[in-house]
């Protein structure tokens, strides 16, 4: 389930959904909450040793961009549990894990187990 999503690199975004801005420069098509969406950045951000808030973005992609693998992707899920107190193993049912690839993707995830 992990490894699907550490191996998946490719993003599947709704073009036809209107962008909202998350901060200057910035667009999300898919996470309504932003207070999420910065909390998801803040996490990857820390995990893959990034200093400024610019250098992870809505279409960053964790293993592309980032080079993260299953094992970085067991840390995002452990860190994502404790900080939202969500249990995503046990509500693996209910998301597509294999079509997370971007920050952006994973705090819709995040977001919709919240």
């Amino acid at each position: 389930m992990l490894l699907a999503f550490a191996r998946n690199a490719h993003v599947r975004l709704d073009s036809a959904a209107s962008p909202r801005t998350v901060s200057p420069g910035l667009t999300m098509t898919h996470v309504e909450d932003h207070s999420v969406y910065r909390k998801v950045a803040e996490i990857i951000r820390d995990l893959a040793g990034k200093r400024a808030p610019s250098e992870i973005v809505p279409s960053t992609r964790l293993v592309d961009d980032l080079g993260f693998d299953s094992i970085m992707a067991i840390r995002i899920m452990l860190e994502i549990e404790k900080v939202f107190g969500i249990d995503v193993a046990s509500r693996s049912d209910e998301i597509d894990i294999a079509g997370i690839a971007t920050v952006e993707d994973l705090a819709s995830v995040v977001q919709k187990l919240s």
